[in-house]
């Protein structure tokens, strides 16, 4: 990992580099600073143009009062990011990560579709749909979420004939499938477990967002989607306001989009998982 350049944004020498596994895009590093400071330093071999700032922006967007915490952006290059250090400890949540999460999607009132900071990436993919105006949400969804998704799949010949099948008969159905006029809500966008961590007071904070304006139904969705979430925090994100009716092929549809993105990015063997989720809508 070349430091060089870090060093000259935090006006101080690393003395110490600790990788951290677990990263599927970035080396991520722990860099412990002459100073006595410790941050978390991202970096990728070659990052799209606007890829770092994109994460900063984004983790500004998910700031918001009584809401999840959220490390604070050291630097940010086209080379690298650095954020505070945020030590992990040993014990769950205590308690209000849900509701954290439900004062984050209401803070999305005056936001529409497209609403989001300037750049978005799932992973290393760039997500489209900035500065969209007077857009209904299924819409939106097909038009800037699935439909370029499907495009990358199929030129990569990572969709068996049966799955691409079902993925049309899927984005006929979407006005039908999420028609329930959700308000926009701020989302993290990639919120499983490993997004998520619990510091040493029992404080949930949230990092690598992809940062977005939609349904809140989406966040939750990907929280059930591989686990790791407990069942009182997804209670308490909706307890205010309880999910309308069709909620579950809503988190199906939505958890199709993240196994297809799965697809695009680690290979077709998602492809069973994704026809399994399609299959199973009502």
């Amino acid at each position: 990992m070349m430091t060089d350049d870090i060093e000259r944004g935090l006006r101080a020498r690393v003395v110490r580099r600790t990788p951290i596994a677990g990263g599927e895009v970035c080396v991520a590093t722990r860099l412990d600073l002459a100073d006595g400071r410790c941050v978390f330093a991202k970096q990728h071999p070659a990052p799209p143009p606007g890829f770092f700032a994109a994460e900063a922006d984004g983790l500004e967007f998910l700031r918001v009062p009584n809401g999840p915490r959220v490390p604070a952006v050291v630097s940010a290059t086209d080379d690298h990011l650095v954020l505070e250090w945020i030590p992990e400890g040993r014990r769950r949540d205590k308690g209000d990560f849900g509701t954290r999460l439900a004062a984050l999607h209401r803070a999305g009132s005056g936001l529409v579709w497209g609403d989001s900071p300037q750049s978005t990436f799932l992973g290393i993919l760039p997500l489209s749909g900035h500065g969209t105006k007077m857009c209904s949400w299924p819409s939106f969804w097909r038009t800037h979420r699935m439909l370029p998704i499907v495009d990358l799949a199929r030129r990569q010949s990572r969709l068996s004939k049966s799955t691409q099948k079902r993925l049309e008969h899927h984005l006929d159905r979407l006005d039908d499938l999420l028609g329930h006029q959700p308000a926009p809500s701020r989302l993290h966008g990639d919120l499983w477990s490993g997004n998520r961590r619990v510091d040493v007071r029992g404080d949930s904070w949230i990092f690598d967002p992809s940062a977005q304006v939609g349904d809140r139904e989406v966040d939750l969705a990907m929280m059930t989607l591989f686990g790791g979430f407990l069942q009182a925090e997804l209670d308490a994100a909706v307890a205010d306001a309880p999910l309308p009716s069709g909620w579950r092929d809503r988190r199906r549809a939505y958890q199709a989009f993240y196994l297809l993105v799965h697809v695009v990015l680690q290979g077709a063997h998602w492809g069973r998982q994704l026809d399994d989720t399609l299959s199973g809508l009502t």
